[in-house]
Order: C-alpha cells, then sequence, then structure tokens
C-alpha cells in the first residue's frame, strides 16, 4: 500500500479540496481524479470514501474520481497527508480548520449563523488558493536549462 509521502505528493498534483454549499451551510470534499483506476482504489482501501467516473467529453481517456465528504473521513485523509504536502498545504490548513470548528458543534442542531459565515469565508479562501499558481520557493535552485529546453523557448 501507498504510504502518506505518496498520496500527499498525488494529491498535491491531482487532487482538490474544496467546499459545496449544503443545507444552508456547507460540505466539504476532497477528491482526485486520474485516469489511472488501481490508484484511486488505493485510495480507496486506505481512507474509504467513493470512486465514480467521471464525465469530461472531451478526454480520449477514461477519467475517474476518488471522493469523500463525510467530516470524520475527510479530517482523517486530510490529517495524514497534512505533513507531507506542499502545493496544497494551505489548503488543507483551511479544510482542517473548518473540520475541527464543525465536529465540534452539536450534531443535529442548526450550526449558528457565525459558523456559516466562517464556512463562506473558507469556501472564498479555497477558490482564491485554487486559482493562484504553485511558485518555487526562491531559496530552492532552478536546474539550468538543457540545450534541448533553450532551443524549444
Amino acid at each position: 500500500m501507498p504510504s502518506s509521502e505518496y498520496f500527499a505528493g498525488h494529491f498535491d498534483g491531482e487532487g482538490c479540496v474544496y467546499m459545496k454549499p449544503h443545507n444552508k451551510g456547507y460540505r466539504l470534499i476532497v477528491a482526485v481524479c486520474a485516469c489511472h483506476y488501481p490508484v484511486l482504489v488505493a485510495y480507496q482501501q486506505t481512507f474509504s470514501g467513493s470512486i465514480r467516473p467521471r464525465l469530461d467529453g472531451a478526454r480520449n481517456k477514461p477519467m475517474w474520481e476518488w471522493y469523500l465528504h463525510t467530516q470524520p473521513k475527510c479530517l482523517s485523509f486530510l490529517t495524514a497527508i497534512e505533513l507531507y504536502s506542499l502545493e496544497k498545504r494551505e489548503q488543507i490548513h483551511i479544510a482542517l480548520a473548518w473540520l475541527h470548528q464543525r465536529l465540534a458543534l452539536p450534531k443535529r442542531t442548526r450550526v449558528p449563523d457565525s459558523f456559516i459565515s466562517f464556512g463562506h469565508e473558507c469556501d472564498k479562501q479555497l477558490r482564491i488558493l485554487k486559482r493562484q499558481p504553485f511558485t518555487q520557493p526562491e531559496s530552492t535552485p532552478v536546474a539550468p536549462q538543457t540545450a534541448v529546453e533553450s532551443r524549444l523557448l
């Protein structure tokens, strides 16, 4: 079975964490899309969740999506990969903050307006982060261009 480090790296490249309006509040969803079905089966075997076909009309290869939407399962998955994620670490922190607050509230009761506002702010921040390109830290050296790469530019 792949390690948490593997899942974090794969999730950084192919996964997403987002919030969806649900019953006058929000639902957190964690998902990974891939053409290679066995990778998604590994997610499912390790973290539970569901796999469904992803219907993108322009694709030549079939796509699949593994996803979680129950709060305890999202918490378990995001906690497992949090330390190893690079690209999506900020998104994971926002999702974990929302999950911890949500799980602290009583079940089956109306959530307070302040928590709904917090969910709205988390959703907004996740959308902003999703649109930002990943930038390489300045302290990390960049490999010099090869002759082939320089001819392509």
